[in-house]
């Protein structure tokens, strides 16, 4: 279910959770943008030792999904376009 909308809210050059990743895609500037729109993702950086997957970040899906995750995708969606 979360699957269909990452690829329904997300430009194209994005993927769900299987790389390869986004080109161009920062994930920290987007963690903070996202931040501003009060939206919280995981830059892939985190996930790495060796400071690797700078253009993944990771979605939380394990709550109840709502209309609000769904505007909270889009958001995001939208904010990945304009560092395109």
């Amino acid at each position: 279910m979360i699957s269909a909308r990452i690829v329904r809210s997300f430009i194209r050059e994005v993927c769900e959770s299987r790389p390869p990743s986004a080109e161009g895609l920062k994930a920290m500037k987007l963690h903070r943008a996202a931040l501003e729109e009060r939206i919280s993702i995981l830059p892939g950086v985190l996930f790495s030792a060796t400071g690797q997957y700078k253009n993944y970040i990771r979605i939380n899906g394990g709550r109840v999904w709502t209309k609000t995750h769904d505007r909270a995708l889009l958001t995001l969606g939208r904010l990945c376009e304009r560092q395109a």
